[in-house]
């Protein structure tokens, strides 16, 4: 139930992707720019009052707080968290281009208004919704590293869509492209978060502290990169160059052997080790 319970963390925050500009296009014309404001206000007072009245269902075991630090300390000692992480940035890194030169992209494309921009960053919400109906039980699933070859082929689908609707063949190629590439984001992330968590179970609130730095800590850099590149360059440039990392990782999951993986593994066990050794000798 893991990678169902993430894809549907995904769903919740995507889905208002997909029906914001909607909404907000409703709300402008028939209440006005201000409401669309305050309507968002309303809405933060609105579930943080319902947050205040949530309680916890009660474990057997009080949960760990999450800490960072401990978190780089287990993946010091395990390289498949880093891969992991890598792909969550990598969805991040790699679908910024809808958000950001969506705009550019719908003036450059001939009879193709302002408004399309909206539609591709709806698609790509819907597209996100879609994904999380995709199973999340069964053999294939049950089998971690299965499960990650998985989410290396949905990154490398997502790099694929995102070079088409980069590309601006027509609208239609791009609007279809974006909603493709919304449903490969949430196999990823819900693979990987669902990975991530099981790798240290005990210690799954600081492997997921880091998740969610690689998540959210990227989205600002991807943006910054994917602007400045779209300017001193040109937007199919800036897009080719954010799948880059989404390919990489994908590249390096499906086809890198099993006894290179093994290789690595115990290479960053024995550095962890003497690293913790080194460090209790000398605090």
């Amino acid at each position: 139930y893991t990678a169902a319970a993430m894809a549907m963390n995904s769903v919740s925050y995507n889905a208002g992707r997909a029906l914001a500009p909607a909404l907000c296009v409703l709300v402008i014309y028939s209440m006005g720019y201000g409401w669309v404001f305050a309507l968002n206000a309303m809405s933060f007072v609105l579930f943080a009052g319902t947050l205040t009245k949530a309680r916890p269902l009660a474990s057997r075991k009080p949960s760990r707080p999450a800490r960072v630090w401990e978190g780089v300390s287990i993946a010091s000692r395990q390289p498949r968290i880093w891969l992991l992480l890598g792909m969550v940035a990598a969805v991040t890194i790699a679908d910024d281009p809808v958000l950001v030169l969506g705009p550019g992209l719908a003036h450059h494309m001939p009879g193709t208004s302002s408004n399309w921009a909206g539609y591709f960053l709806a698609a790509l919400g819907c597209g996100t919704v879609l994904g999380s109906l995709a199973p999340t039980r069964g053999p294939a699933l049950s089998n971690p590293s299965r499960t990650s070859k998985r989410a290396a082929w949905s990154l490398l689908a997502l790099s694929f869509c995102i070079l088409i609707f980069i590309f601006g063949i027509s609208r239609w190629a791009s609007l279809f492209a974006a909603l493709a590439a919304g449903v490969a984001a949430l196999v990823t992330g819900a693979s990987t978060q669902a990975l991530l968590v099981q790798q240290k179970p005990g210690n799954a609130s600081s492997v997921m502290a880091l998740w969610a730095i690689a998540w959210a800590g990227t989205k600002p850099l991807a943006s910054l990169a994917d602007g400045w590149l779209a300017t001193a360059f040109n937007m199919r440039f800036a897009g080719f160059i954010l799948i880059v990392p989404a390919v990489s990782l994908a590249l390096i999951e499906i086809f890198l052997s099993e006894r290179l993986k093994s290789w690595l593994k115990k290479f960053a066990r024995k550095g962890g080790r003497s690293n913790f050794h080194r460090a209790s000798a000398h605090p």
